[in-house]
């Protein structure tokens, strides 16, 4: 078994602000309201992680957008990808 060390309060905090940022915003109110959210907010270390499926590729820059707006995280990497469909 692998430990995983419990994630700091700095990345917690950063992850939840981003989430209600993210799900918060109008333009994504499609996606908050699903069961499951499909964007996943990962943070380690103060580095935002986007991973999950979007509809577009504009969605894709928007949530990108959004999660650089704080000035909090130290980089973000988008790893969305658009449904083709």
């Amino acid at each position: 078994m692998t430990f995983c060390p419990p994630p700091s309060s700095f990345d917690d905090r950063l992850r939840m602000q981003l989430a209600r940022r993210i799900y918060g915003n109008p333009y994504f109110t499609p996606y908050a309201n699903l069961a499951i959210p499909p964007i996943r907010i990962i943070v380690k270390n103060m580095h935002v992680t986007l991973e999950g499926v979007v509809n577009s590729s504009v969605d894709k820059i928007e949530a990108g957008m959004v999660a650089n707006t704080t000035g909090l995280s130290f980089s973000v990497t988008n790893n969305l990808h658009v449904v083709k469909g």
